[in-house]
């Protein structure tokens, strides 16, 4: 929380140093061959510096997918802060049309463990819960064919972080629907099921119940 709060004054230089990308080879790889990248990342760690920081830490262009706030005086302060490195932010309505027109490859990042429509969701078993997956990620790779990575975060010490490029699918096309969606939401449990603490726990996640 008061790193969070930190990024309200923070030197867009300061992110850099504090967080490590490692196996930043995939994304080079794929980036060279043209293809954009779904980066998928859950409320784990310091989400807020890496979605901030990720501009800072590879030489593409960063669509940071986010859902505007009701509150409109703090959503634009987000805005702001959350753009400071040079990302650019994107509603997740218009993110296909933006990586589909966007005239260079891109890397799109979407916090993608939050409660869904019940009805628009893929249902399936996380944390031992019922639960429904949001399926904004597949969607988007789907329509664009764009790889899709898990970002791994781990703090690895006071105001340090590490990041772990984690490739889920290489094409989207051609695996069964839904499988990339059961592919990141089990990347995600595995990493609360190593280490617990680091998830926004008080989070809503399980605030609806699957449609009979």
């Amino acid at each position: 929380m008061f790193e969070t709060v930190k990024l309200l004054r923070l030197d867009p230089a300061y992110l850099p140093k504090h967080i490590r990308l490692e196996n930043k080879e995939v994304l080079e790889n794929h980036f060279r061959q043209g293809r954009s990248v779904i980066a998928v990342g859950g409320h784990y760690g310091n989400w807020e510096w890496l979605g901030t920081g990720l501009k800072a830490l590879v030489p593409f262009r960063v669509i940071a997918v986010y859902k505007p706030l009701s509150n409109q005086t703090v959503d634009r302060l987000m805005f702001r802060v959350r753009s400071m490195n040079g990302s650019d932010l994107v509603p997740i309505k218009k993110a296909f049309r933006e990586i589909q027109s966007s005239p260079i490859p891109t890397l799109s990042y979407l916090i993608a463990d939050q409660a869904p429509n019940p009805d628009n969701a893929y249902w399936t078993s996380f944390l031992n819960q019922e639960t429904a997956v949001f399926l904004g990620p597949e969607r988007i790779a789907r329509l664009t064919n764009s790889v899709v990575v898990f970002l791994r975060m781990r703090r690895t010490a006071r105001g340090q972080y590490s990041v772990y490029v984690e490739e889920l699918c290489k094409e989207p096309a051609l695996v069964p629907e839904f499988e990339i969606s059961e592919k990141h939401i089990r990347a995600l449990e595995n990493q609360i099921i190593d280490a617990p603490a680091p998830w926004l726990w008080s989070h809503k996640r399980w605030k609806h119940k699957k449609p009979s």
